[in-house]
């Protein structure tokens, strides 16, 4: 994944990759801020009646973030969402209805800084 180039670089912007899973998968925030913009490439379909589902981990709790599915290996979105005191960003494949809790152990996980 390409990082944006100096005139596209936002005053204390994070970014984090992802770990896990094939293809490659980012992370952008800013902290203290809302908003975290979530993109990747080459990533697997996760399967029928499957999305990928993102988690906000704090201490090893999560809370669910969104439900994101990728269109021919590629995944781009934004969510309006605080990070609060996340330290750590997890992906699962979860059915479609997209559980309250994560019911399979995560395939891409990232630290957040």
């Amino acid at each position: 994944l390409t990082r944006p180039g100096a005139d596209d670089v936002v005053p204390g912007r994070r970014f984090v990759s992802f770990e896990g899973g094939s293809g490659e998968l980012a992370a952008a925030y800013v902290p203290g801020e809302r908003g975290l913009v979530v993109w990747g490439t080459d990533l697997p379909d996760p399967g029928a009646g499957k999305v990928y589902e993102l988690w906000l981990i704090q201490d090893g709790t999560p809370t669910r973030g969104a439900c994101l599915q990728p269109r021919d290996g590629a995944l781009g979105a934004y969510l309006d969402t605080d990070l609060g005191g996340a330290d750590t960003l997890a992906l699962t494949v979860e059915s479609s209805a997209c559980p309250d809790a994560p019911t399979t152990d995560p395939v891409y996980t990232a630290t957040v800084a």
